[in-house]
């Protein structure tokens, strides 16, 4: 499946007329929100810090997860943890002064999702990179109060080295009866789907011992994960010399669904470089609405793309055109989270660069057609990346991310 030349065509002609005209949705800073709407949060001794992922929990609280190293870089980083109240103050009854800090490897840990159990349990899905160069699935869960789940294969903490090279987890989903997704990619360039039992065994009925690995074409990448309401798996990202966007709809025992797409697999040309999909949800009538960023033509820069698919894997053409959403800017963007809202409408969030290369939270409001109706860039304290955002249940926005020189958490809360 490819965007034509007519689609893209008609695609770019938009975004050179509404780069200068599209209003903005009007999302202002929470100052009730620790008297600023958007703090940096730090950790005593840490030199980096990243934020990856955002819950908001039901009593107001916010969990950020990522990772936390003492240098300026990722080399040794862990798994970070940090809670907030809804005050925008770090919880300090969890963890240690608001914080929980994981080491597993010698290298790298990282976690890129967060997932909260009925039961108030978290768990935290990411990447560990030991001495050498192989990496592994590594998930973590913790107790409501910061603390390792001893009940968690044994110490709250499972890690999956599989034997095709160095893997890491980008994404996390808990399904129904209690069961942990984990998808990320392999260095062969394969999507990998990891599922674990409730006490942190792998699923010997899913996959082949709990895992699956599909390469739905060259250079394969899976960013995003949703189980869907009948069990069945979605998994967004790339495949491709970066011009493909590529999603796989997986049966609950793992095999590829052979009524989504080609066998499967559906794989969009959407652009010459640097397409992907960062994320993946679905409607109420059991479409999939994907977000992400692509590269139309060499001249033009990164920008953000939506895509509306039947839930057959076809695209819905009564979504923008032929399907597909490009948001307009002159410099470039990134869509990293996709937020539906109750009118039909829909929150696309990211970044994008500015002067000195500075990078500013971007929103983005589309129409439940796919027009464009609202964006805004939301100037951060200095330059910011948001890797994250999620709804409250009062309406609120939260973005989640880091600063530039990423030496702080950056949790900005919005209200409209």
């Amino acid at each position: 499946m490819s965007l034509s030349p007519w689609i893209r065509m008609c695609l770019l002609a938009p975004a050179i007329a509404l780069a200068g005209n599209a209003h903005a949705q009007g999302w202002q800073p929470d100052t009730a929100f620790n008297a600023a709407g958007n703090p940096l949060a730090s950790v005593p001794g840490a030199q980096t810090l990243v934020g990856r992922a955002v819950l908001a929990q039901p009593d107001g609280a916010l969990l950020v997860a990522g990772n936390t190293a003492d240098g300026k870089n990722d080399f040794g980083a862990d798994f970070l943890l940090l809670r907030y109240l809804p005050d925008g103050s770090l919880d300090t009854g969890f963890g240690g002064g608001g914080a929980s800090r994981v080491s597993l490897g010698e290298k790298r840990d990282i976690a890129y999702a967060l997932l909260q159990q009925p039961d108030g349990k978290l768990v935290a899905v990411g990447g560990s990179e030991g001495g050498g160069a192989q990496g592994s699935v590594a998930v973590v869960r913790y107790l409501p109060d910061g603390s390792l789940d001893p009940a968690f294969d044994g110490d709250g903490v499972a890690v999956t080295t599989l034997n095709i090279g160095n893997v890491s987890a980008l994404a996390g989903a808990l399904q129904a009866d209690g069961k942990i997704l984990a998808a990320g990619h392999d260095n062969a360039h394969g999507f990998v789907l990891v599922r674990y039992n409730s006490d942190g065994s792998p699923d010997a009925g899913f996959g082949a011992g709990g895992v699956v690995v599909i390469k739905p074409g060259p250079r394969a990448w899976a960013n995003a994960l949703l189980v869907q309401a009948d069990g069945r798996v979605v998994l967004a990202g790339h495949s491709g010399d970066g011009a493909v966007i590529a999603l796989l709809r997986l049966l609950p025992d793992g095999a590829l669904d052979p009524s989504f797409g080609d066998g499967g697999i559906v794989s969009t040309e959407a652009g010459v470089q640097r397409s992907t999909a960062s994320a993946v949800t679905q409607l109420a009538d059991g479409s999939l609405l994907v977000a992400g960023t692509t590269r139309l033509d060499d001249s033009s820069p990164q920008q953000m793309i939506a895509l509306r698919y039947l839930p057959d894997g076809s695209l819905d053409e009564a979504f923008g055109t032929g399907g597909a959403v490009l948001v307009p800017s002159s410099e470039p963007a990134a869509a990293t989270a996709v937020l539906p809202q109750a009118d039909g409408k829909v929150v696309l969030a990211g970044y994008q660069r500015t002067a000195n290369d500075r990078r500013d939270p971007v929103l983005v409001t589309l129409s439940a057609e796919g027009a464009v109706i609202g964006r805004q860039l939301l100037p951060a304290q200095g330059s910011a990346t948001i890797a994250a955002a999620v709804v409250q249940v009062d309406g609120k926005l939260v973005l989640a991310g880091a600063a530039a020189d990423c030496d702080g958490i950056l949790l900005q809360r919005l209200q409209p």
